[in-house]
């Protein structure tokens, strides 16, 4: 007979990649968000931010005779929370067999416990996303609180919908790397966004140009030559992902702006889907009234001893608006 201290988490290594995506195969219908292929998908998610230790951001859940029955990884991100620099983590893929959760239902902790470390070793902001709601009843047994929900927003028609836009006073510019003028553009808009994911302009040069493969498009929109917003996208299985699209909202149309001007580099028809991921009330209010429909809520928790570790004061905090939290680039932590 089984007992709790039979199970342990290890950080995941080369030669457990394989036998994770048979896992991830296995919980593809747990509402689990991300389902490698290959290997190369884990290590590109799961890449660690200027750190040469080995291993993967991703810890693995096993039993006795060392199978995998449970995982969660780690993406990090650079924003800004509160008006204050932050450096965090978003836990994503949290999930655990239902069969092995039903006989032991404190085996989440385990990997709740494992996020925790993180924020006293390493000092980071620690979220996190479980892939359902009984690990996500789980963490919050063990102090962690809602933080905020994002919303999955699609629109099959908006190509069709909405008429040519007249770009007047706009600029557009693909843009391979983010230079120093974006650090401007981040200070100016947060106090319209109380967090933003990311913001460092050396974390998202590497987050987003460091690898070749990669086949987004990285669109910037200027206004009077200052930077009003940028987007970035990618073309999934036929669908148009907005992976990231943050703007100065004293110009709200540039989010419709920047969503059509970046279909330019896509080949797409009427009834392509467009899909993207979005927090803050203003841009998921602009994509409605553009047709677009909320079809899956995440939802996003926080470990609130985390704070202790921050220099974010907890009642500037817990007296912030959760309607203007922006997750820009969080669709990355998805698939």
């Amino acid at each position: 007979m089984s007992s709790l201290s039979d199970f342990k988490v290890n950080a995941c290594q080369e030669a457990d990649l394989i036998r994770v995506i048979d896992f991830f195969k296995k919980m593809q219908n747990s509402t689990l968000y991300f389902l490698p292929e290959e290997k190369n998908d884990i290590v590109k998610k799961y890449r660690k931010y200027k750190d040469g230790s080995e291993g993967l951001s991703l810890f693995l859940l096993k039993d006795k005779n060392k199978n995998i029955i449970g995982c969660s990884g780690y993406v990090p991100f650079k924003g800004i929370l509160c008006g204050q620099a932050i450096d965090g983590f978003i836990g994503s893929d949290a999930i655990i067999d239902a069969n092995e959760r039903k006989q032991f239902p404190l085996l989440a902790m385990l990997l709740a416990h494992c996020y925790e470390n993180l924020v006293r070793k390493e000092k980071l902001f620690p979220l996190v996303c479980p892939a359902n709601k009984e690990v996500s009843k789980s963490f919050e047994s063990v102090q962690w609180q809602d933080f905020c929900r994002i919303w999955r927003l699609t629109s099959d028609f908006a190509v069709k919908m909405i008429p040519k836009l007249v770009f007047s006073g706009i600029e557009f510019k693909q843009i391979k790397h983010f230079d120093k003028d974006f650090k401007s553009f981040f200070e100016k808009i947060k106090e319209e966004h109380h967090f933003l994911l990311n913001t460092d302009i050396s974390f998202l040069n590497w987050k987003y140009f460091s690898d070749s493969s990669a086949k987004n498009v990285v669109l910037a929109a200027f206004k009077k030559k200052k930077i009003s917003g940028y987007i970035i996208a990618e073309k999934r299985y036929g669908d148009i992902h907005i992976i990231d699209i943050t703007v100065d909202l004293k110009y709200p149309s540039t989010i419709l702006y920047l969503l059509f001007k970046s279909l330019d580099y896509f080949e797409i028809k009427e009834l392509t889907p467009i899909v993207c991921c979005l927090s803050h009330k203003s841009y998921i209010d602009i994509l409605m009234r553009a047709g677009f429909i909320q079809n899956w809520r995440i939802d996003c928790l926080f470990f609130k001893v985390g704070l202790l570790f921050s220099k974010i004061k907890s009642g500037n905090f817990y007296s912030s608006n959760k309607d203007l939290y922006h997750f820009n680039g969080f669709a990355q932590h998805l698939y």
